[in-house]
């Protein structure tokens, strides 16, 4: 019985990251994106067009993270001293936390930081 019992718990905690991994309640849209992209470029949204919206997965040595989505746009540059339009890529991620998110590590004075741009929360800093 002890046997049975111990073999049920290592099944459970075994596969309880999948118990505890949450799926995305809501897709990443078009205007959402196009939100988070300004707000990440601090840029007004109007002028970026949204080509596609691809769903996949993200790999990284030994990590993988399952809710991504890559974003291809036309936004302005600014490109010496005049603004062009050029193609753009976005991989967003997706937590229960931020909802859908943008992330990149900044540097600042002692060391980096990390600055999240996301759906539930809007543009933070973490230090």
């Amino acid at each position: 019985m002890k046997s049975s019992i111990s073999i049920m718990s290592a099944a459970l905690l075994a596969g309880s990251h999948w118990a505890w991994a949450a799926e995305p309640t809501q897709e990443l849209s078009e205007p959402e994106a196009i939100r988070l992209i300004a707000l990440n470029d601090e840029v007004r949204a109007d002028p970026i067009h949204v080509v596609s919206i691809v769903e996949g997965v993200r790999q990284c040595d030994q990590f993988q993270e399952n809710h991504v989505r890559r974003v291809t746009v036309i936004r302005p540059v600014n490109e010496s001293g005049g603004v062009v339009r050029r193609a753009g890529w976005y991989d967003f991620s997706w937590t229960a936390e931020y909802g859908w998110f943008l992330q990149e590590a900044v540097p600042s004075r002692g060391g980096d930081q990390m600055r999240v741009v996301s759906q539930l929360k809007g543009e933070i800093f973490i230090k």
